[in-house]
């Protein structure tokens, strides 16, 4: 799990692009599994109930449906309580500082156009075109200043 404090510059669901898992593994040092045992909607369940941040890894090209409600963030309010519906069985109340990260290990994941709308993705695979692109931008800043 990360903290609030870590993940409050980031509103929508994330999808990161992590290919040496440096990401995961400055993270999983907090990781909590709780609710061993439970299937992964129970467990997103439990999260969005109490505000947590959830961090899932490994993930391929193929996300679940399920998560579509989850990623649109389509709430509702019911009662005067924020809620959200994404097992289809009952909704659930929906705490804010709820956060979802989504770590993959592909270098350029070939999702849907609707998912790429619905996520932020942020890339952290370093290419060599990448560093000599911003090489470039430095040295032409530096020869405007």
């Amino acid at each position: 799990m990360l903290t609030n404090d870590q993940s409050s510059f980031l509103s929508k669901s994330d999808e990161i692009v992590d290919r040496n898992t440096d990401f995961v593994k400055i993270n999983m040092s907090q990781d909590k599994d709780v609710g061993s045992g439970m299937s992964i909607i129970a467990k997103l369940e439990n999260a969005i109930q109490n505000g947590a941040v959830v961090l899932m890894y490994d993930i391929g090209e193929q996300l679940d449906p399920s998560l579509n409600t989850l990623f649109a963030k389509q709430t509702f309010m019911e009662d005067s309580i924020l809620k959200i519906n994404i097992s289809g069985d009952k909704p659930i109340e929906y705490v804010e500082g709820f956060r979802l990260f989504i770590c993959t290990r592909l270098g350029n994941p070939h999702f849907s156009p609707e998912t790429y709308i619905k996520l932020s993705v942020i890339n952290f695979t370093v290419t060599f075109q990448g560093l000599e692109d911003q090489m470039l931008v430095d040295v032409v800043a530096a020869l405007d200043a």
